[in-house]
């Protein structure tokens, strides 16, 4: 059996864009009146508060916002994205006797936020300067716990040398929206392969 310990450096970027769509067909509440809008984002529901935005349409009588053809199409966009250090600390146990041999491996790893950022944009089309913007109204963690399994197998070329295959999945336990308004929880597959050398 052998134990290891490694790091992991990788980046979860989420995007979601809607264009030309009417208020009820996008996740946010208007209320032009108290100047506020709510989205209700997948990291949770963030309210804009003294919004100067123009929420009517291109005619002449859409300025009252008494009806609901008054309002104007909307572009939407939601940009997130994360960068994560992973500390895996695995156990790996062979099995076989000859030159060919099956890998299982397990473990924990412990993720480290290093960057995050998050972005609304809401822009009338008929007025695209008149825009939107919230920034990093995120609530995510430091840090994170997950899982890692791998099952694989390992080839001996010689006696110090051998070629790895090494499927693995990650899949973290804790939720990373600190809040818990909405869960996010990473995982990924990957297929690892490499040649190992034994000193």
């Amino acid at each position: 059996m052998t134990v290891s310990l490694g790091v992991d450096y990788n980046k979860l970027n989420q995007e979601v864009e809607l264009n030309d769509k009417r208020p009820k067909e996008l996740p946010i509440l208007q209320d032009p009146d108290n100047k506020i809008i709510t989205f209700y984002s997948s990291l949770g529901t963030v309210e804009a508060t003294n919004v100067e935005f123009d929420f009517a349409g291109d005619d002449q009588d859409d300025q009252d916002l008494d009806d609901e053809d008054d309002f104007a199409s909307l572009n939407f966009k939601e940009e997130q994205k994360f960068t994560f250090l992973n500390i895996p600390i695995t156990l790996r146990y062979e099995l076989g006797k000859k030159r060919f041999k099956l890998l299982f491996q397990g473990g924990v790893i412990t993720s480290i936020t290093l960057k995050s950022s998050s972005k609304i944009t809401l822009a009338n089309i008929h007025k695209p300067e008149d825009v939107i913007e919230v920034k990093d109204y995120h609530q995510t963690k430091s840090f994170g716990v997950g899982g890692t399994i791998s099952v694989g197998a390992k080839y001996d070329i010689a006696k110090r040398f051998s070629v790895l295959f090494l499927p693995t999945y990650n899949n973290f336990f804790t939720n990373l929206n600190n809040d818990n308004a909405t869960k996010i929880k990473p995982y990924n597959f990957n297929f690892s392969t490499g040649l190992q050398y034994r000193f």
